[in-house]
């Protein structure tokens, strides 16, 4: 299938965590994006969105009492988080290359875009305690497609959008997992999402409960363009 192909597998970096209130994308060229701004991207930004469900009081072990799950989505289909992502490998790997010019990041960034141009893509990760988990992986990898797609959502000013394609990662532990989600770009002919869009979550059938993660379209613009 066409849309399984678009996909790429990334990795997740945990650093601290700043307000998104600057807005950086807007003022900001791409290739001077610091390992702050890239983690703020994926994590705590218009194109990201994140939930907890369970109960979690301190002091935070894995007994009975704290079952726990925490779920993160981000839109890998955005170029903005895509960029972050490919900012974040250059300037935290191993060999660090040499710094790409602008010219050369906007040619990747164009790229990137052409890659998921007919699809939207959602990376959803989880971690939490033990148990839930552990039983979210399972539930995860012993689905057939069909009920994989059905069991994510795209909800859109009150549409309901089925999936076309669901990816689990490769296992990540006992306390954490992930999964990527592909949704169509357009139906009937007309974008899925616009900048007038309101009530827009991804909705995830959880063994635990119904997950929803929100996610402000109006808010997903960069240099007034809408990203997404």
């Amino acid at each position: 299938m066409r849309a399984k192909k678009c996909l790429m597998t990334v990795g997740f970096v945990f650093v601290c965590v700043v307000p998104c209130h600057a807005q950086f994308w807007d003022k900001k060229e791409i290739t001077k994006w610091t390992v702050k701004d890239c983690d703020v991207m994926v994590r705590n930004s218009p194109w990201s969105s994140r939930v907890e469900i369970g109960y979690k009081p301190p002091p935070y072990d894995d007994n009975s009492r704290n079952a726990y799950m925490h779920y993160q989505a981000s839109i890998l289909s955005a170029w903005t988080v895509q960029w972050a992502y490919v900012r974040m490998s250059r300037l935290l790997g191993k060999n660090k290359q040499r710094e790409m010019t602008l010219d050369e990041s906007k040619a990747l960034v164009q790229q990137l875009e052409e890659k998921f141009s007919g699809t939207v893509v959602f990376r959803v990760s989880y971690i939490g305690s033990r148990g839930l988990v552990v039983s979210a992986t399972n539930f995860w990898k012993g689905k057939p497609q069909e009920e994989l797609r059905r069991a994510v959502t795209l909800v859109a000013n009150g549409s309901r959008i089925e999936a076309i394609f669901v990816e689990v990662e490769p296992s990540s532990g006992d306390h954490a997992g992930g999964f990527q989600v592909v949704f169509p770009r357009q139906l009937e002919g007309r974008p899925i999402l616009s900048s007038d869009t309101t009530g827009m979550y991804l909705e995830i059938a959880s063994p635990l409960e119904t997950v929803r993660l929100p996610f402000d379209v109006r808010k997903m613009m960069v240099r007034g363009e809408l990203v997404y």
